[in-house]
């Protein structure tokens, strides 16, 4: 059979750019996608370069080792540097030390890392930000699930379509609320699905470990409330009895963790009440007075009921 110059792929990927991609044997797909990929590359049309990638790795073909160093570029570029990392290390072990781009991709891959260093410890876009404890075993979201965040889901199809109210106080970076037990758990499932990553809601005895951070005193910052140390009402803050305030307001824990009092109730796993019907919420709120939010202060409810002090805060396996 003769061969196929590549003036002729050209062509072809020119002229059935608007087929589907069935209309081609997979490896005539793949040569038609390598050319428009490159096209998009030489263009520095990046997203165009990331989804010809996309597109081309779904065909289930063999690709060339180059494929995975100019898919870590095209990454890089639209600043999905997690992504980017993984296809730097993915030609390395490919291609080995006698790899065409060995040196470049070591630099890139360098280059990613120091650039996680200094990027929140979040694993996409729209996912919250996670704080590993001192124990190595366990993330803990810094700060309470905001609105964006929980929008975020809905837009992807999570949270089974649920958008809750923000009862006039604002959306963006303040906590989510009018959360139900079941709310929460949805989220969580979203965030695993999504990222491949275990998040789930902390148990009764995390959640306390990670509130106190190594104290033993009525609230992590010391024996009394004091003033404008957390949103509630007493606690001397401009939010106080009237409104959420923005995650990340007040000075965080020992931990690196915010508003583990105060603000909005976070939801965990525990069954609680006498038949084991209500499920357990921990540090208190923006409604309550100081003691409610102390950090061996806990509240039940039924899993479905929704409070506009209710939110919720992640947890994720390591």
């Amino acid at each position: 059979m003769k061969k196929v110059v590549p003036s002729i792929l050209l062509a072809l990927a020119l002229t059935v750019i608007t087929q589907p991609s069935w209309s081609l044997p997979p490896d005539m797909e793949a040569d038609r996608l390598l050319l428009l990929l490159k096209a998009a590359r030489e263009a520095q049309d990046y997203p165009l370069e990331v989804q010809r990638m996309e597109e081309l790795a779904a065909l289930n073909v063999a690709l060339p080792d180059s494929y995975y160093f100019h898919y870590g570029n095209a990454l890089a570029h639209v600043h999905s540097v997690r992504r980017a990392k993984a296809m730097y290390e993915k030609y390395l072990m490919v291609a080995g030390k006698n790899g065409k781009y060995y040196g470049d991709a070591l630099a890139a891959l360098n280059h990613t890392i120091e650039a996680l260093g200094k990027m929140p410890e979040k694993d996409c876009d729209a996912c919250p930000e996670m704080q590993p404890l001192p124990t190595g075993k366990l993330a803990v979201s810094k700060y309470a699930v905001t609105f964006d965040e929980w929008d975020a889901c809905v837009a992807e199809g999570g949270c089974n379509g649920y958008v809750p109210a923000d009862q006039g106080w604002g959306r963006g970076r303040h906590p989510v609320v009018n959360i139900s037990w079941q709310d929460a758990k949805a989220y969580a499932t979203w965030l695993s699905r999504k990222t491949g990553a275990q998040y789930r809601l902390l148990t009764d005895n995390e959640w306390e470990v990670a509130a106190r951070a190594g104290t033993q005193t009525e609230y992590y910052w010391g024996p009394k409330a004091g003033k404008n140390n957390a949103n509630c009402d007493g606690c001397g803050s401009a939010w106080d009895n009237r409104s959420t305030a923005p995650v990340g307001s007040f000075a965080p824990n020992a931990f690196g963790l915010y508003d583990m009092l105060g603000n909005v109730w976070q939801w965990v796993e525990d069954a609680s009440g006498p038949d084991h019907d209500q499920r357990a919420m921990r540090g208190g709120s923006f409604y309550g007075p100081p003691s409610t939010v102390q950090v061996s202060s806990r509240y039940t409810d039924a899993p479905n009921e929704r409070a506009m002090n209710y939110g919720l805060r992640v947890a994720k396996s390591l």
